[in-house]
């Protein structure tokens, strides 16, 4: 009886190119970590290497191939906020 442990996951969105440009996709090892299994993304020319969470195997992907990840923005908080009026020098009126 053959097992078969790996598994291509769909995404919403794209997953980031290579530096090449290929197409790449999530693949889920489903033996353990310690086994060589887990997360890891790949294309036809390179790989991450394998990491316990899909997170941690992106991160490692663009790391590999250059890419940034996206902005992460701290909310404002509303009590940190200042609001300073400013005037253009020169500016007539006031």
């Amino acid at each position: 009886m053959t097992h078969i442990t790996q598994r291509q996951v769909s995404h919403a969105e794209p997953l980031p190119a290579c530096r090449n440009g290929h197409p790449s996709r999530h693949i889920h090892d489903q033996r353990r970590v310690e086994s060589s299994g887990g997360h890891f993304i790949e294309c036809r020319c390179c790989s991450s290497g394998r990491h316990a969470t899909f997170e941690e195997a992106l991160q490692d992907w663009r790391r590999r191939n250059g890419r940034r990840g996206p902005r992460r923005q701290a909310p404002a908080e509303p009590g940190n906020v200042v609001q300073l009026g400013l005037r253009l020098v020169g500016a007539s009126g006031g």
